[in-house]
């Protein structure tokens, strides 16, 4: 049995629901996830991208980050990231994880 990757599982929490964003701003990005037992709080914040599962503490990108960045940019500078554009991103990321081309 070959072992899922930290990609593949962004994408299937993506697609599972499992990843709720709370908040985005021009310099801040807050967000749940739902990982395989426990519950994850992982953002942008001070400039860098964290998480509070133990995995993030090791390398640079768990999978819960790797979601949470399929579907927002990083903030850059005071434009942030709009709740209508992240919307369309998630939805254009929910198309092509089931296998449908946007319109």
């Amino acid at each position: 049995m070959t072992r899922e990757t930290a990609a593949a599982k962004a994408r299937r929490y993506v697609v599972e629901g499992r990843l709720t964003v709370l908040e985005v701003g021009p310099q801040v990005v807050r967000a749940v996830c739902l990982g395989d037992g426990q519950v994850y709080w992982l953002g942008w914040w001070r400039g860098s991208w964290g998480c509070t599962c133990d995995a993030s503490q090791f390398r640079a990108t768990c999978s819960h980050l790797l979601a949470l960045r399929l579907v927002v940019v990083e903030p850059r500078g005071t434009a942030g990231l709009t709740t209508e554009r992240m919307l369309a991103e998630q939805d254009e990321v929910s198309r092509v994880c089931n296998g449908r081309r946007s319109a």
